[in-house]
């Protein structure tokens, strides 16, 4: 934040994982930085953000959530591995659970010189809940190896979020998706 003029507002247009388009503005600055000063801003600003040809779940944990969904739905498809869609939702729980209970950065941060970062684009726990289980439910409903697991994994994310404050949206995807597997219950003789 130290590259801009004190007092200004940095509004990130982007966020972690998203694909960045040529010439699509990165940051939005307010007020805008005298016109002498805003290619060296510019520069500083831009060298600020870290940027990569692709996604890493190091730096990204919405790409992990994405690929563990990925291997869910292949399994789910006609190679027709219920089994390794399970494994993958139970993986998903983990992954989800400590993400539930961790308080996600602040969308605004502001400096001792006034300086103020908005990051809006940011995904909050519920946006988490949604790439990790919509997909898998429309998927699942065949599969009552897969919807047993995925109503296990969201009861365990229910009680590990419970009482947390913030978490009011993410306990209401996450009951939202409990409800849907409801309307599918498990196969009474499919192995668990």
């Amino acid at each position: 934040m130290t590259a801009v003029p004190e007092g200004t507002v940095i509004r990130l247009e982007t966020r972690v994982g998203a694909y960045l388009t040529k010439d699509t503005p990165l940051v939005t600055l307010w007020p805008p930085p005298p016109a002498d000063q805003q290619h060296r801003i510019g520069q500083l600003v831009a060298r600020s953000v870290v940027t990569a040809a692709a996604r890493s779940m190091q730096h990204d944990i919405d790409f992990g959530i994405r690929q563990l969904n990925d291997l869910a739905l292949r399994g789910l498809s006609d190679v027709n591995d219920p089994t390794t869609a399970a494994e993958a939702v139970a993986r998903l729980g983990s992954l989800m659970r400590p993400l539930l209970m961790a308080d996600l950065p602040a969308r605004s941060v502001r400096d001792e010189s006034g300086r103020v970062l908005l990051t809006p684009n940011d995904l909050d726990h519920a946006a988490y809940v949604r790439h990790a289980f919509d997909q898998i439910n429309v998927y699942s409903a065949d599969h009552p190896l897969v919807r047993e697991t995925v109503t296990e994994t969201i009861r365990m994310l229910q009680a590990a979020s419970a009482g947390l404050p913030g978490r009011e949206a993410a306990r209401a995807e996450l009951d939202r998706h409990l409800g849907t597997s409801r309307r599918h219950p498990p196969d009474p003789g499919c192995p668990r």
